[in-house]
């Protein structure tokens, strides 16, 4: 579908773009392209049971990037929510999923999950399940200090500068859809609650086929 097209960001890191659904690539990781918004991703999804954590947001959002690794998964990108939440999207060839995190009060936080196979609607409810139950038994083994990991995360910004508001970050390696923005150097993307963002990086002109 479309060409695998490679994209230099600030870091150095070669990653694909991706133009009206093609494909990338990175050295050392990838950040690919599928058919689809982004935030179609987490909005086409249908709603499923909110599940309680007694702890503070922090700690709540490393238990869901714990769990996800630990189905070898990861957090493909996070954005902060206007209501003081997250919403974590990650994936893979075959699926498509979300975690939205709600903070309820200080020392409570609350999460769904949902996910759906890969270019449909179908909801895959055995797999929102096997996620929800290993969040929460992984809350229960973090650690004093535990945290999100960001060290394999550059900045999604507000606008295509980097004096903008930072409004998310993306994991290099992961599947995000993504086309040149207006400014040269950098790329758009449409985050899950719908707002158009930026990140450094420019298409280089190495192309090849991707099906």
């Amino acid at each position: 579908m479309g060409r695998l097209i490679p994209v230099l960001l600030a870091s150095g890191l070669i990653l694909s773009g991706c133009v009206a659904g093609a494909a990338v690539s990175a050295v050392g990781a990838a950040l690919s392209a599928v058919g689809g918004v982004v935030a179609e991703r987490a909005a086409r999804l249908a709603e499923s049971k909110k599940v309680s954590l007694p702890m503070k947001m922090d700690r709540a959002l490393a238990a869901v990037q714990r769990a996800l690794r630990a189905m070898d998964f990861d957090v493909d990108l996070l954005q902060p929510t206007k209501e003081g939440g997250y919403i974590a999207l990650f994936g893979n060839e075959k699926l498509d999923g979300s975690v939205t995190l709600e903070r309820v009060t200080p020392v409570l936080t609350t999460y769904k999950v949902k996910v759906l196979d890969a270019g449909g609607l179908s909801r895959n409810e055995a797999v929102e399940e096997a996620v929800t139950n290993l969040v929460r038994n992984q809350s229960k083994k973090l650690g004093k200090r535990a945290h999100f990991d960001f060290r394999d995360y550059n900045v999604i910004r507000k606008r295509p500068n980097r004096a903008s508001a930072r409004v998310g970050w993306f994991r290099i390696g992961s599947r995000l859809r993504v086309r040149p923005a207006t400014v040269p150097g950098w790329l758009q993307i449409e985050m899950p609650e719908g707002d158009k963002a930026f990140l450094k990086g420019k298409i280089s002109e190495t192309t090849r086929s991707h099906p």
